[in-house]
């Protein structure tokens, strides 16, 4: 179909006969969107956030690719609401229009200490959803590890309250003086980095300020309203050994409150007294982190953990890549679990063919691989090889059936934001 040409800025879908919260990708967005009446008959309630205006025309484009006339019916700054009468839309109307105020897009990758109990990791994830812009992209839990990553992303204020939500139901639910898994961790929630996604300017740079301001607002929020020892690490980090996350997890939950009463290693924020219901966090800032691990044939954790320390030995760039070996129950294999912490250096390709060229010099094999919670397009597609063969040449279907729209984080962002015309994730 022929689409009229569209003016400069973004587009939205809408599909009549739902209500959902719709983004452009010049980032306002659009609180409320109501349909009413027969499906030749619309009416669209179109209202921004607070603390930001509408700006410029609007549009109706029907689905013949034709533009529809509309009535408005009233409008403000901050109120658009349009009576549209047309044969074309019945399945869908797109709306057109240029604003001047923008919004940025963060991403929250954090990471709590419960993959078993499926009721409490349920409800630790809806509470992300009670915030309006705020956008759930994933759940990955391991029974072995006992451990969940929850990505969500969406505005900063919108992630910064969906992430105290997420803080609140998960020091209610897991106690860490019974916690035990495969996966290090420190506390209830292990970790929580704030990455950028999109910014509005262009500039990364503003993109990771705004991520360190909003890190430092929550540690502070955590720790006053929870009673939880908080560690700045990454872009975040007050001293310069803090920036690594091993550093701060050496000695895991176990070893944690002797180093702060022993060792000097004093919590960013905190009471002065450690909580071992809670245990301790790690909130930070941080770019793109690809978590991947690749399943080898044996059962033996040594071997495992030689390859993993093998890997990183041929790897002449350091500090690229953060490799643990270990045995992960529900597979009944041993793994290579990594961090990929920079993907445009270190491609996923080059990790698993170091796993299994290290894997055949100590005797065993690679099986698969599994990506850990999200994975932006540009780490699994480029020019020189596509999604459907990176899929099969990782062998990223030999758990699950590796599903891009739940797992490629370009994918998944559009599809549950509703935002269309996304920038590829750089």
């Amino acid at each position: 179909m022929l689409m009229p040409p569209r003016p400069s800025g973004f587009s939205i879908l809408y599909r009549s006969a739902t209500i959902l919260p719709i983004i452009g990708s010049s980032g306002t967005t659009w609180s409320s969107v109501e349909s009413f009446g027969q499906t030749r008959s619309l009416v669209l309630e179109i209202k921004p956030h607070s603390g930001q205006t509408l700006f410029g025309a609007v549009s109706v484009i029907g689905t013949k690719g034709r533009y529809l006339p509309f009535t408005i019916e009233e409008t403000n700054a901050y109120y658009y609401k349009l009576m549209i009468n047309s044969l074309h839309c019945r399945w869908k109307t797109i709306l057109d229009g240029w604003f001047n105020n923008r919004m940025d897009f963060i991403e929250c990758v954090l990471n709590f200490s419960e993959g078993r109990d499926e009721k409490s990791i349920s409800a630790i994830a809806s509470s992300v959803e009670s915030i309006e812009g705020a956008y759930l992209l994933g759940v990955d839990s391991s029974s072995g590890a006992n451990r969940c990553v929850l990505t969500f992303a969406g505005g900063p204020e919108a992630v910064l309250k969906a992430a105290v939500n997420v803080f609140e139901k998960a020091v209610s639910l897991i106690d860490m003086t019974t916690q035990k898994g495969a996966h290090p961790r420190v506390g209830a929630v292990d970790v929580c980095p704030f990455v950028p996604l999109i910014n509005s300017t262009g500039n990364k740079s503003e993109g990771m300020n705004t991520c360190i301001d909003i890190s430092r607002k929550l540690a502070r929020e955590v720790s006053q309203r929870f009673d939880i020892p908080v560690f700045l690490y990454g872009e975040a980090a007050t001293d310069k050994k803090r920036k690594n996350l091993p550093y701060i997890r050496k000695g895991q939950y176990e070893g944690i409150e002797k180093r702060i009463e022993e060792e000097n290693f004093i919590p960013d924020f905190w009471s002065g007294k450690f909580n071992k219901t809670t245990g301790a966090t790690v909130i930070g800032a941080r770019d793109i982190l690809i978590a991947y691990n690749v399943t080898l044939d044996t059962k033996n954790v040594d071997i495992a953990k030689r390859i993993a320390l093998g890997v990183k030995e041929k790897i002449p760039q350091k500090g690229l890549l953060r490799s643990i070996g270990w045995y992960i129950q529900e597979y009944d294999r041993c793994q290579v679990s990594m961090n990929i912490l920079d993907f445009r250096v270190l491609s996923l390709h080059s990790v698993f063919e170091l796993v299994s060229e290290t894997a055949s010099e100590l005797g065993a094999k690679v099986l698969g691989s599994e990506i850990v919670g999200l994975a932006p397009l540009k780490a699994l597609s480029s020019p020189r090889i596509s999604l459907e063969q990176s899929i099969d040449k990782l062998a990223l279907n030999y758990h699950y059936d590796f599903n891009p729209d739940e797992k490629v984080l370009d994918f998944v962002l559009a599809l549950k934001s509703g935002l269309i015309d996304l920038p590829q994730i750089e």
